[in-house]
């Protein structure tokens, strides 16, 4: 028994890997549809868990967690309660079996197949992962692309021809290639970005594509674009192989592939090449010369892979971050003017304040505020360099500054109609702005409308939970984390929104799980001390609260943990001083923080911030609202 089947009134495609009910579709990953398919075959019949793992993991060193992600995963898809299950039942000790009755599918192996498609064509292994899924939802916040599940993608000659370009893949021996390999389809869509009647939606950013899904058709049908172009990258010795693909997705058939082989002091010879045979596979009129390089960039290879170089290091570590800015910095001795390598010498100077104990951040501001003033002097209609700057001033809490700069980016891409290409960054920004303002119903809407069933990928992949938790759906904030965590690759900030949204239930038993995972996502001693204390004072109210008085006057760097352990404990003003000190605007709007938020207190604060302000002129947020002409309250 394969292809389709119904379990209930829901339609399950297994070679969509999708989920139907009153025309809705759900994406799950490909492991997780072959569980259902597992239990589907059993017609009701309990299947134990090794067998499940036989069939599903053959062969492969896994455990038994690898299995209960899969059930969560499904049991979402379903609506499924798991204390009252009503689609997927657990057997103590015995294993799992479907509760609603499975019936298959006349003929559904052909009925969705793809017809037209080669047989070889559809053989072509998929090797990227990568999700294009953060850029999609920046073309909905900034630019309004109808990024719709149903949406029409077929060619009509009134309408442009839009690709997607994937993070090419390293597949060196050594597979240390993989920076230049995201550097190097990073550089090919803000070429491709320029070419008249071409829309690009795409981006470098390193993030794997959410649901593990390899379909190139699903990566399409998710972004609403016709075509996909991926590669891969291998160097040997000072020659730099490139192997490119163009795929029409709606058909599913690959228009053109070639392998470009150069010095690899032509890599932007082989950028000119790739976007020309593109843009001829794609049958595209174009009457425009040579595109533009990316505003900011620089002529200099050796520059442009320092950075390249410094951003494969760039996360939320003082290690990671250290060696990034030393990249950085070798970039810019290559050349003085290279404009992104400046704005990423902020990036860093904003990153670095939130891994360091004591931060010295005065310091820190002066010299990444110094070099925003220096990117923007080379490169004033830099969309990129404009954003970094809003994020600075947004570090800075000089909200209208920050909304000058992101009102500046947005115009320059208005002027650029014929592409839609935005950089990640404008992504973070915009759901900071939402997620630290309280905008919280909004940035919810537009990432559940975005998603479309399927989990944000790599650096963006926690914003949905902690909008969730911000709005009081703290479960939904839970079952989000829960499902995600074994693919992040950065876990903190997951961990530390799944430590508060536990605190938030007060579940002894999920505050020690989440807890015990900020503490395996490697922390500093300081930190180590603190939680593991609060967990050996759980539940002792006064020793708690003494404890992290003494956290508060000892360690600034340690104010989340003080904010969120004091709201946990109800003591609004200790958590009001730690949330003054921090710089993290999103545990104002936490359900720990209800009754502060209540207090005078708290109304001073953020008067004092200027947010009450940005209110008025911006728009009131979830959670305060006017009385009358000259005061209001925040719940």
């Amino acid at each position: 028994m394969d292809g389709d089947f119904r379990v209930g009134n829901w339609v399950v495609r297994p070679q969509r890997l999708s989920i139907c009910v009153n025309g809705k579709d759900v994406h799950i990953k490909p492991k997780s549809m072959a569980v259902l398919e597992c239990l589907a075959r059993a017609e009701g019949r309990v299947v134990s868990r090794n067998d499940i793992l036989d069939a599903v993991w053959p062969g492969a060193d896994v455990t038994d967690d690898v299995l209960t992600h899969s059930v969560t995963e499904l049991r979402k898809a379903f609506g499924d309660a798991p204390r009252d299950p009503s689609v997927i039942e657990t057997i103590p000790k015995k294993g799992l079996r479907l509760m609603r009755e499975v019936t298959w599918i006349e003929d559904s192996t052909n009925q969705h197949r793809d017809e037209d498609v080669p047989e070889a064509a559809r053989s072509v292994p998929n090797a990227l992962r990568y999700a294009l899924l953060s850029a999609a939802i920046v073309l909905i916040v900034v630019a309004g692309w109808p990024l719709l599940s149903g949406r029409d993608t077929s060619l009509r000659t009134d309408e442009p021809k839009s690709i997607a370009v994937l993070p090419f893949v390293d597949i060196s021996q050594e597979q240390d290639l993989q920076y230049l390999a995201d550097g190097l389809s990073e550089e090919l869509t803000h070429y491709l970005s320029f070419l008249e009647g071409l829309q690009v939606v795409g981006s470098g950013s390193i993030s794997l594509f959410a649901d593990g899904s390899d379909d190139q058709r699903a990566i399409a049908e998710n972004l609403g674009c016709n075509f996909v172009l991926d590669g891969s990258v291998r160097r040997s010795a000072d020659k730099l192989r490139v192997s490119a693909r163009l795929i029409d997705a709606e058909k599913g058939i690959q228009l053109w592939s070639h392998a470009f082989e150069r010095p690899y002091a032509n890599i932007f010879q082989l950028q000119d090449e790739i976007a020309w045979h593109v843009s001829k596979a794609l049958s595209v009129e174009l009457d425009v010369g040579r595109a533009e390089t990316r505003i900011g960039s620089t002529s200099n290879v050796a520059a442009l892979e320092q950075v390249m170089r410094g951003d494969s290091y760039f996360d939320l570590t003082p290690g990671g971050l250290d060696k990034a800015l030393s990249h950085y910095r070798e970039a810019l001795e290559l050349d003085p003017d290279y404009a992104l390598a400046w704005m990423r010498i902020a990036w860093y100077y904003g990153a670095i304040q939130f891994v360091t104990e004591d931060p010295d951040t005065d310091e820190y501001q002066r010299l990444g505020e110094a070099a925003i003033a220096r990117a923007l002097e080379l490169a004033p209609e830099s969309e990129y360099v404009l954003m970094s700057a809003s994020s600075v001033e947004f570090m800075r809490k000089d909200w209208f500054a920050a909304r000058r700069y992101y009102d500046r980016a947005n115009a320059i891409t208005a002027r650029r109609a014929h592409s839609v290409f935005l950089d990640a960054s404008k992504l973070e920004v915009h759901l900071n702005m939402l997620l630290k303002l309280g905008y919280v119903a909004e940035q919810v809407r537009l990432l559940e409308r975005v998603s479309q069933g399927r989990r944000l990928g790599g650096a963006n992949a926690h914003f949905l939970p902690q909008a969730y938790l911000s709005a009081g759906r703290v479960e939904d904030a839970l079952d989000e984390l829960e499902l995600g965590f074994p693919e992040l690759r950065a876990r903190s900030n997951a961990s530390h929104t799944g430590m508060s949204a536990a605190l938030s239930l007060d579940d002894p038993a999920l505050i020690r799980l989440w807890s015990q995972r900020v503490l395996d996502a490697g922390v500093s001693e300081q930190r180590e001390m603190a939680i593991t204390t609060m967990l050996e004072l759980l539940g002792d109210r006064d020793r708690a609260l003494a404890r992290l008085r003494e956290v508060y006057e000892s360690s600034p760097g340690l104010d989340d943990i003080v904010v969120v352990w004091a709201g946990y404990y109800g003591d609004s003003e200790l958590a009001l001083n730690a949330m003054r000190r921090s710089m993290d605007l999103w545990f104002f709007w936490l359900p720990l923080m209800a009754h502060a938020r209540e207090t005078e207190g708290f109304k001073a604060l953020v008067s004092d911030m200027g947010l009450v302000d940005y209110w008025r002129e911006y728009g009131w947020n979830d959670f305060c609202k006017p009385v009358g002409d000259d005061d209001f309250e925040c719940r």
